[in-house]
């Protein structure tokens, strides 16, 4: 199973349920992959994954688990080279935006900034189903609804509720698809 893609420059990121694949997309063949990633070396399925100021993060059911990319003294397919933060055992939907980390954890959406975790939308639980980063704006779609956050970190609210995805187009148009 393929979770995620992120592309970040000429590379393709998988989370995958055996770990990450790492595809050049000018020579489009695989360059990487870091599996066996659980504690002792065991497989590990990687549900979500992000790059932020040359960090990846990677969320596991055994938390977030990160370290320096594009680093070659960082051996990323050695499991003892990952950091773990165990407290977040269900991190989905990795995003990078305005400097800081976006996910879900437990149905809450929290903000890492490098240094302190913090809740978004005052720590409420809802039904997120996605997020992504349209032209410069943070797209969150949840059960709830939709809220666009801005480069300020105001959020916008939407009242289509029950999608799975949305994004917005160079014109600031909202585009959201779900299932009914």
């Amino acid at each position: 199973d393929v979770f995620e893609i992120k592309v970040y420059g000429n590379r393709a990121y998988l989370s995958t349920a055996f770990g990450i694949v790492v595809i050049d997309l000018e020579s489009e063949e695989i360059v990487d992959d870091y599996q066996n990633l659980g504690s002792g070396g065991i497989p590990l399925s990687v549900q979500s994954l992000a790059i932020l100021d040359s960090t990846i993060f990677i969320g596991t059911s055994e938390g977030i688990k990160h370290d320096r990319a594009y680093n070659n003294s960082v051996n990323l397919k050695n499991f003892a080279s990952w950091i773990i933060v165990d407290q977040y055992d269900s991190a989905l939907y990795m995003t990078d935006y305005n400097d800081k980390l976006y996910f879900v954890s437990d149905s809450v959406l929290y903000a890492f900034d490098g240094d302190t975790y913090s809740q978004v939308e005052s720590g409420e639980k809802k039904g997120y189903k996605s997020i992504t980063v349209s032209h410069n704006q943070l797209v969150v779609c949840r059960f709830e609804g939709i809220a666009v956050m801005d480069e300020s970190l105001l959020f916008q609210e939407f009242g289509e509720v029950a999608m799975s995805y949305a994004i917005k187009d160079f014109q600031d148009n909202l585009w959201f698809g779900g299932f009914y």
